[in-house]
C-alpha cells in the first residue's frame, strides 16, 4: 500500500509548481520525462483510492490560472491536471460543478502561443457531454477572437470539427472569417498547402462560390481534387443548382477520374426534383458541345431508371431533322383521328440509338427542331424500354 506521506509529497510538489513550472522531484532524485502521463497516472491513482487529495488538486489547478505571475508562462501543468481529471475523475456531481464553472472561462486562458491544450480540453469536454449546460459555440467563437496569428487560427480551425456540437453557422466571427478568406484566390494554392484545405473543410454554397470564382482551367484539377477530398453534399447540391455551368464542366470532363468521381458524388442527389430537372438540362446542352459519347456514358451510368424517366414515353422526333431519308408510304398507319403515324423500330438497345450524334442532339432539343409536315407524327419504338 502506498504510504500517505509519499502522496502528500507528490501533491505538494505539484501544487508548488502550478500553473506553469516543470515538475522536479529533487528529494526523490526523479526526473519526469513525460509530465502529462505522470499527472494522468497520479490522478488515476487518487481516483481509484477515492482520495480527498484529488478535490484539492483540481481546485488548486483551476485557481492557479487566475494567480498573478511575474512573467507569463503557458499554464501547461494546470491544463495537464484539468485534462486528466476531466477524462478520469469527473463523474461526480461535485466534479461536474467544478468543471462547468471552468468551461465558460476557457477562452480567457487562450493566447496565440497557447492554443493546443485548451482546444484539446474543449474537445474532451464535448465528447464527455460536459458542455450541455454551456453554449459550446459561443465558447468556440470567443476562443477564436483571442487569436491573431494565422498559424494559431489555423490550428484552432483544423480541430474544430472534433468538437461535439460545433456549428459553423452559430459562430458568427469564424463564419465571417472563413467567407472573407475564401474570397482570395486559394484555388491556386498547392495541394500540399493546408490553408487551402481549411476552406474546403467548412464549405457552404457561398464559400464554394467564392472559391470557384477564382478557378480557371489551370486550377480546375486542383479544385476537383480538394472537392473530392472534403466533399460536402449540402454545399455542392446548393452550388450545382445555382451554377449549372459547373455541372456542365464536370460532364464534359467526365472521362477523367477526378471530375468523374466528383460528378458521381453530386449525382446521388438525382432523387431531388430540382436537381434532376437541372441535370437533365445540363445533359441536353452538353451534347452539342462535346463528343456525345461522354454524355451517353453519364446517362448509362445513372441506370435505366433515370434513362426511362429522362426519355419521354412517346418520342416525337422531328422527321426532317432526324431522318435523312424520305418518308416511306408503306410505313404509314392511318387511324380514326385522321392522323398519319409513322412507326420506326430503332433498336432493341436504346444505347445504340444514341450512337447517332445528330439523332441524340435532336432528342435533347425536341422543342427547337423544325420541319415537321402538317398532320404527321412520328413515334420511335424502343422495345427494351417499353416506351410504347
Amino acid at each position: 500500500m502506498i504510504r500517505v506521506n509519499v502522496l502528500l509529497d507528490i501533491e505538494s510538489e505539484i501544487l508548488d509548481n502550478l500553473p506553469s513550472s516543470t515538475l522536479k522531484f529533487v528529494d526523490f532524485e526523479l526526473k519526469i520525462k513525460h509530465q502529462n502521463k505522470f499527472v494522468e497516472n497520479y490522478i488515476l491513482l487518487l481516483s481509484s483510492n477515492h482520495s480527498d487529495l484529488l478535490d484539492s488538486l483540481i481546485s488548486n489547478a483551476i485557481d492557479s490560472l487566475n494567480d498573478e505571475q511575474e512573467e507569463y508562462a503557458e499554464p501547461v501543468l494546470s491544463f495537464d491536471i484539468i485534462q486528466s481529471y476531466t477524462k478520469h475523475a469527473s463523474t461526480s456531481k461535485e466534479g461536474n460543478a467544478v468543471l462547468n464553472g471552468f468551461i465558460s472561462q476557457l477562452p480567457n486562458y487562450v493566447t496565440d502561443a497557447f492554443v493546443k491544450q485548451p482546444v484539446e480540453l474543449l474537445i474532451t469536454f464535448s465528447k464527455l457531454g460536459l458542455t450541455s449546460n454551456v453554449n459550446i459555440n459561443e465558447i468556440i467563437n470567443f476562443t477564436f477572437l483571442k487569436l491573431s496569428q494565422p498559424t494559431s487560427i489555423e490550428m484552432l480551425l483544423s480541430e474544430m470539427k472534433r468538437i461535439v456540437g460545433f456549428d459553423i453557422l452559430k459562430c458568427p466571427d469564424i463564419n465571417k472569417y472563413l467567407h472573407e478568406k475564401s474570397e482570395i484566390d486559394i484555388s491556386k494554392l498547392s495541394i500540399e498547402d493546408k490553408s487551402g484545405d481549411l476552406m474546403f473543410q467548412f464549405l457552404t454554397p457561398q464559400i464554394l462560390q467564392n472559391i470557384y470564382s477564382g478557378v480557371g482551367d489551370a486550377e480546375f484539377d486542383n479544385f476537383v481534387e480538394r472537392s473530392n477530398r472534403y466533399y460536402n453534399n449540402t454545399a455542392f447540391l446548393g452550388f450545382s443548382l445555382e451554377h449549372p455551368e459547373f455541372l456542365k464542366k464536370l460532364v464534359l470532363k467526365s472521362d477523367c477520374p477526378g471530375p468523374r468521381d466528383l460528378l458521381k458524388k453530386i449525382e446521388t442527389n438525382i432523387s431531388n426534383a430540382d436537381f434532376e430537372k437541372q441535370y437533365v438540362e445540363v445533359l441536353r446542352e452538353s451534347v452539342s458541345l462535346e463528343d456525345h459519347r461522354k454524355v451517353l456514358t453519364v446517362v448509362e451510368n445513372l441506370g435505366n431508371t433515370f434513362a426511362e424517366g429522362f426519355l419521354p414515353s412517346s418520342l416525337e422526333l422531328k422527321i426532317t431533322s432526324v431522318l435523312s431519308t424520305e418518308l416511306d408510304p408503306n410505313l404509314v398507319i392511318s387511324n380514326p383521328l385522321e392522323k398519319i403515324i409513322y412507326f420506326f423500330k430503332v433498336s432493341t438497345d436504346y444505347g445504340s440509338f444514341f450512337t447517332d450524334k445528330v439523332a441524340l442532339e435532336k432528342l435533347f432539343a425536341l422543342d427547337t427542331a423544325s420541319g415537321i409536315p402538317d398532320g404527321f407524327q412520328v413515334n420511335c419504338y424502343i422495345p427494351n424500354l417499353e416506351l410504347i
